[in-house]
């Protein structure tokens, strides 16, 4: 039997309960075939568009994982996947905001606030 851990990653992403957002989370291991280096045109288009769309998926299921901690009231499990997001794609405005609010709730107000400097205006 053949096992591949992106389709597990792909199911768990899509079943969205705590636990499996969780697992999926702790699966994903950076970029796909990050050590393969196949100097043909198809493949290197085929892979490019997957590890995007894999680590989309990746980073939509930490701001995810987060949203679902902050929810139970774990603060700073929902802080460790905003960070998490964060440091794969600065840029997610979600997972921002999401790091925000689990300081806020976490009572780290003024780290909070500093937090907000960051983000663009609306």
């Amino acid at each position: 039997m053949i096992v591949c851990d992106v389709t597990r990653f792909e199911a768990l992403c899509a079943n969205g309960g705590r636990n499996a957002v969780g697992e999926a989370v702790t699966l994903y291991g950076g970029s796909l075939l990050a050590e393969i280096a196949i100097q043909e045109e198809a493949w290197t288009e085929w892979l490019g568009s997957e590890r995007a769309r894999l680590e989309g998926l990746a980073l939509d299921v930490m701001v995810k994982l987060g949203e679902l901690e902050l929810q139970a009231s774990f603060s700073e499990k929902a802080l460790a996947a905003a960070n998490k997001a964060i440091a794969i794609n600065n840029l997610r405005e979600d997972a921002h905001r999401l790091a925000i609010r689990a300081l806020a709730s976490a009572g780290r107000r003024a780290d909070a606030l500093s937090a907000t400097s960051i983000l663009p205006p609306f």
